[in-house]
Protein backbone atom coordinates (compact mmCIF):
# COMPACT_ATOMS: atom_id res chain seq x y z
CA UNK A 1 0.00 0.00 0.00
CA UNK A 2 0.64 3.63 -0.55
CA UNK A 3 2.22 5.62 2.29
CA UNK A 4 0.60 8.91 3.57
CA UNK A 5 2.33 12.07 4.21
CA UNK A 6 2.51 13.55 7.67
CA UNK A 7 0.37 16.56 5.98
CA UNK A 8 -2.25 13.71 5.53
CA UNK A 9 -1.94 11.69 8.73
CA UNK A 10 -2.80 15.30 10.19
CA UNK A 11 -5.62 15.97 7.88
CA UNK A 12 -7.32 12.58 9.33
CA UNK A 13 -6.70 13.36 12.66
CA UNK A 14 -8.12 16.54 12.22
CA UNK A 15 -11.15 15.32 10.58
CA UNK A 16 -11.67 12.29 13.44
CA UNK A 17 -11.64 15.10 16.03
CA UNK A 18 -15.66 15.58 17.04
CA UNK A 19 -17.20 17.36 20.54
CA UNK A 20 -17.38 13.98 21.75
CA UNK A 21 -13.82 13.18 22.48
CA UNK A 22 -13.45 16.45 24.41
CA UNK A 23 -13.68 15.88 28.00
CA UNK A 24 -16.30 17.74 30.34
CA UNK A 25 -13.80 20.21 31.11
CA UNK A 26 -13.34 21.18 27.51
CA UNK A 27 -17.19 20.43 26.76
CA UNK A 28 -17.93 23.60 29.11
CA UNK A 29 -15.15 25.59 27.68
CA UNK A 30 -16.26 25.22 24.29
CA UNK A 31 -19.92 24.80 24.52
CA UNK A 32 -21.32 24.80 21.18
CA UNK A 33 -19.09 26.63 19.11
CA UNK A 34 -18.12 25.54 16.33
CA UNK A 35 -14.30 25.77 17.33
CA UNK A 36 -12.99 22.45 15.53
CA UNK A 37 -9.58 22.10 17.23
CA UNK A 38 -9.97 23.98 20.74
CA UNK A 39 -9.56 20.77 23.45
CA UNK A 40 -8.17 18.42 20.95
CA UNK A 41 -4.77 18.96 21.82
CA UNK A 42 -3.48 16.19 24.19
CA UNK A 43 -5.42 13.56 22.31
CA UNK A 44 -4.76 14.33 18.75
CA UNK A 45 -0.80 14.44 19.82
CA UNK A 46 -1.19 11.19 22.04
CA UNK A 47 -3.20 9.35 18.44
CA UNK A 48 -0.23 10.92 16.57
CA UNK A 49 2.60 9.65 18.55
CA UNK A 50 1.47 6.26 19.10
CA UNK A 51 0.71 5.96 15.00
CA UNK A 52 4.67 6.80 14.26
CA UNK A 53 6.06 4.77 16.86
CA UNK A 54 6.45 7.01 19.63
CA UNK A 55 9.62 7.77 21.16
CA UNK A 56 11.34 5.04 19.29
CA UNK A 57 10.69 6.74 16.34
CA UNK A 58 12.47 9.92 18.06
CA UNK A 59 9.31 11.49 19.00
CA UNK A 60 8.30 13.73 22.57
CA UNK A 61 5.44 14.99 23.23
CA UNK A 62 6.06 18.39 24.04
CA UNK A 63 3.84 21.08 26.09
CA UNK A 64 3.69 24.59 26.47
CA UNK A 65 1.07 26.66 29.74
CA UNK A 66 0.08 29.44 30.48
CA UNK A 67 3.20 30.79 32.19
CA UNK A 68 5.51 30.19 29.11
CA UNK A 69 2.90 31.36 26.59
CA UNK A 70 0.15 34.06 28.10
CA UNK A 71 -0.90 35.71 24.69
CA UNK A 72 -2.26 32.31 22.81
CA UNK A 73 -3.34 30.31 26.48
CA UNK A 74 -5.49 31.07 29.23
CA UNK A 75 -4.96 30.76 33.34
CA UNK A 76 -4.19 27.12 33.69
CA UNK A 77 -4.14 25.99 30.50
CA UNK A 78 -2.30 24.05 28.50
CA UNK A 79 -1.15 23.25 24.66
CA UNK A 80 0.57 19.42 23.91
CA UNK A 81 2.16 19.00 20.33
CA UNK A 82 5.06 16.58 18.95
CA UNK A 83 8.69 17.20 17.99
CA UNK A 84 11.35 14.71 16.95
CA UNK A 85 14.41 14.91 18.41
CA UNK A 86 16.05 13.64 15.97
CA UNK A 87 15.33 15.97 12.93
CA UNK A 88 13.12 18.88 14.56
CA UNK A 89 9.49 18.13 13.33
CA UNK A 90 7.00 19.82 14.95
CA UNK A 91 3.68 17.96 14.31
CA UNK A 92 0.78 19.92 15.62
CA UNK A 93 -2.51 18.97 14.34
CA UNK A 94 -4.41 21.88 16.48
CA UNK A 95 -2.48 24.56 16.04
CA UNK A 96 -5.10 26.74 14.00
CA UNK A 97 -7.25 27.05 17.26
CA UNK A 98 -4.99 29.43 17.83
CA UNK A 99 -5.10 31.72 14.65
CA UNK A 100 -3.39 33.76 13.70
CA UNK A 101 -1.08 33.91 16.17
CA UNK A 102 1.71 31.49 15.93
CA UNK A 103 2.41 28.66 18.93
CA UNK A 104 5.40 29.61 20.46
CA UNK A 105 7.15 26.39 20.60
CA UNK A 106 10.12 28.01 21.47
CA UNK A 107 8.87 28.03 25.07
CA UNK A 108 7.85 24.74 25.61
CA UNK A 109 9.18 21.36 27.52
CA UNK A 110 9.59 18.22 26.50
CA UNK A 111 7.38 15.54 28.42
CA UNK A 112 5.41 12.28 28.60
CA UNK A 113 1.77 11.48 28.25
CA UNK A 114 -0.26 10.56 31.33
CA UNK A 115 -0.12 6.50 30.42
CA UNK A 116 2.12 4.75 28.14
CA UNK A 117 -0.60 3.28 26.78
CA UNK A 118 -2.78 5.02 24.16
CA UNK A 119 -5.92 6.76 26.18
CA UNK A 120 -9.71 5.78 25.20
CA UNK A 121 -9.38 9.16 23.63
CA UNK A 122 -6.44 8.34 21.53
CA UNK A 123 -7.76 4.82 20.69
CA UNK A 124 -10.71 6.32 19.20
CA UNK A 125 -8.97 8.84 16.77
CA UNK A 126 -6.20 5.75 15.77
CA UNK A 127 -9.56 3.79 14.50
CA UNK A 128 -11.03 6.68 12.83
CA UNK A 129 -7.62 7.66 11.18
CA UNK A 130 -7.19 3.40 9.98
CA UNK A 131 -10.68 3.93 9.33
CA UNK A 132 -10.16 6.84 6.38
CA UNK A 133 -6.62 5.33 5.40
CA UNK A 134 -8.58 2.06 4.33
CA UNK A 135 -10.95 4.43 2.54
CA UNK A 136 -8.03 6.43 0.40
CA UNK A 137 -6.30 3.21 0.12
CA UNK A 138 -2.98 3.71 1.55
CA UNK A 139 -0.86 3.52 5.02
CA UNK A 140 0.65 4.93 7.55
CA UNK A 141 4.69 4.90 7.64
CA UNK A 142 6.92 6.07 10.33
Amino acid sequence: MEAIATADLVRYVQQSLTHDLLTPKWRKIVGDSAALFKGHCYAASEAIYHILGGSENGWVPQIVNHARWPEGLGQGQTHWYLKNKNTGEIIDATAEQFSPLLVNYENATGCGFLTSAPSKRARIIMDRVKSLVIQNSGSIEN
